[in-house]
């Protein structure tokens, strides 16, 4: 993943600085988070709002000649943060930090990264900002038009099911990690 490397790079060279502000991951929050009692519905109107908005600025970025730097940056955050995370975790907590993590992202990162991915390749083959910029809008064929429409439905679809899970399994499956653990 494009930015792991680095954040993993960034994470042992300033780790035990960071660990002491690493917020959620501390065994203060862990112990808390066993028993905590989640509201789902505003955890779900949070998520759309944290995870939709991403996306959103991505497809509007495709309409411009930014989209896939928007893109190449977006990857490269990503995996930064995803390097940092983890390796802060396993630092912090040693392998049992790969399994906490672990269960933090799954079943939903099953969702969000065929949506992020299916979105990234869209905007990188240019599709929304080259038929904008040509005109050719109206000569596109509609079954061309009807499968870039359909693409960007799957990745909706797939963003909701991922939010739904993160909303409804994933805090069950990390609190059953936790006790576990």
């Amino acid at each position: 993943m494009t930015g792991f490397i680095p954040g993993v790079l960034f994470a042992c060279m300033t780790g035990k600085q960071y660990m002491e502000y690493a917020g959620i991951i501390s065994e203060y929050y862990m112990n808390r988070y066993k028993y905590m009692e989640i509201v789902k519905e505003q955890l779900f109107l949070y998520l759309m709002k944290e995870r939709m908005v991403p996306m959103l600025f991505l497809l509007l970025m495709s309409l411009t000649a930014y989209g896939k730097a928007a893109v190449y940056l977006a990857l490269l955050w990503m995996g930064i943060s995803f390097g940092i995370l983890w390796t802060l975790s396993v630092l912090k907590f040693g392998a049992v930090g790969f399994l906490i993590c672990a269960a933090g992202m799954l079943p939903q990162y099953l969702f969000y990264v065929p949506a992020f991915l299916m979105l990234a390749f869209q905007i990188r083959r240019g599709a929304i900002y080259e038929v904008l910029r040509s005109g050719r809008y109206a000569g596109m064929q509609k079954g061309a038009f009807v499968g870039n429409v359909l693409q960007y439905f799957v990745v909706f679809i797939l963003l909701v099911a991922g939010i739904i899970l993160e909303t409804w399994v994933s805090p069950e499956l990390l609190k059953l990690v936790l006790k576990i653990l």
